[in-house]
């Protein structure tokens, strides 16, 4: 597949490229020996808004991705990107490559029940719903063919891989609503870890909660990721120093570097990250 001229797609499409006075940084590192997402010149639009501009990289399987950067940088609109969620926003378009364990996300060939198989999301806010613990839990299953017995053991590995079955294996029936917001965040974790996906999507999901159960969710986290490829949007730069493995670092819409959490935070990233992650402040 040809390098998509972005520039030249851009003029095409009449829509406005993000303005930088500086070239944007190469991938650093060696590519990982197991991909699970990986994005060649890959952009997106809202309408005339260029968000993302010519992304390529390679996030590798079994590891921790912390991606950062400052607000409106594109970190959120990447991640949504790889499990399509964007599609339902209104004039939303992509361009380039973007595939996730060998599925291509083109829109005209790909599968999106697929593809939400293999990717589960959690939000920054906890979404529950106004049901028992257990229907939040296999509301993702809804319509397969599951029974009594295995609905129960769905719930129990689900909440159990979530770290919140010793607090509510005696209430399953309750209200999601009762439970505190850190517990509806590990709530909304069981949910995606019902269907089994591959990769699991975490959009900020501590940013809602208090520190304590902060630091749970970040246990959590390390622990899911023997089993799972972790993908994770974050503001909080010690938050990414103790779990990353691997880190991404965007900027006005351009990913401006990426590498091992080592590498990032060592004097050889670049000047541009280093005043990132040293003192949370970017020239972009």
């Amino acid at each position: 597949m040809p390098a998509v001229n972005l520039k030249t797609l851009a003029k095409e499409f009449n829509y406005a490229m993000p303005q930088t006075s500086k070239s944007y940084l190469k991938l650093v590192g060696e590519k990982p020996a197991e991909t699970a997402i990986k994005a060649e010149n890959f952009s997106a639009w809202f309408g005339e808004n260029c968000v993302l501009s010519g992304v390529t990289t390679q996030i590798a399987k079994g590891r921790i991705t912390c991606i950062v950067g400052p607000s409106g940088s594109g970190k959120s609109t990447f991640l949504r990107s790889i499990n399509r969620i964007n599609d339902s926003v209104p004039r939303y378009k992509m361009h380039g490559s973007l595939s996730v364990e060998g599925l291509d996300l083109d829109k005209k060939t790909s599968s999106l029940t697929q593809l939400r198989a293999q990717v589960g999301m959690v939000f920054q806010k906890p979404c529950v719903f106004p049901r028992s613990i257990k229907e939040n839990v296999l509301f993702g299953l809804r319509g397969h063919k599951i029974s009594r017995t295995e609905k129960d053991q769905i719930v129990e590995q689900s909440l159990k891989s979530a770290a919140l079955w010793n607090e509510v294996h005696l209430r399953l029936d309750q209200s999601a609503t009762t439970l505190s917001l850190g517990q509806q965040q590990r709530l909304c974790i069981a949910r995606a870890l019902a269907v089994k996906p591959k990769i699991l999507l975490l959009d900020e999901p501590t940013a809602s909660v208090d520190p304590v159960s902060g630091r749970s969710i970040e246990s959590l986290i390390l622990k899911l990721k023997h089993d799972y490829t972790i993908i994770m949007v974050t503001h909080d730069i010690r938050q990414t120093k103790r779990i990353a493995d691997d880190i991404m670092f965007f900027c006005s819409g351009a990913l401006i570097e990426c590498g091992t959490n080592e590498f990032m935070f060592s004097k050889e990233c670049s000047e541009q990250s280093r005043l990132y992650l040293d003192e949370a402040f970017c020239e972009c």
